[in-house]
């Protein structure tokens, strides 16, 4: 979190923003929001999470990190496999098949990125025994 401050502080003046605006939409005072761009203070992961929103960026960005690969694949929509190690891993762990994982990470990227304007993203023919009132 060495490079925290500078990256806020590029970030809060790409967007336009002053100090005190965006410690007002965070729900922080100005001196707070300085000690985070200075270093002389980190935000806790709340105020994280509100700056990430506020700001419209992945608390990643904001921390100076680029996610694993694997992360960002899934991310861009690819299909995950039932036999992909990570999905076996969580499969096993949370003591699912992995066909159950891998059709809900699906079912979660279609909705995510196939929810039009005015639709929640949920489609009832998605939902085992959704197509009855």
């Amino acid at each position: 979190m060495r490079d925290f401050g500078k990256i806020l502080r590029r970030i809060r003046e790409e967007k336009g923003l002053t100090q005190g605006e965006l410690a007002r939409l965070v729900g922080v005072g100005r001196p707070t929001l300085s000690n985070w761009e200075r270093g002389v203070e980190h935000p806790s992961i709340a105020a994280l999470a509100r700056l990430a929103d506020v700001l419209e960026v992945s608390a990643d960005r904001l921390l100076g990190r680029n996610p694993p690969a694997k992360v960002r694949e899934g991310a861009a929509g690819e299909p995950v496999s039932a036999s992909d190690p990570l999905v076996r891993r969580l499969a096993r762990r949370a003591g699912v098949p992995p066909e159950a994982i891998a059709a809900f990470l699906a079912a979660a990227s279609r909705s995510r990125g196939g929810a039009g304007e005015g639709r929640s993203g949920t489609d009832r023919r998605d939902v085992p025994g959704g197509d009855c009132d």
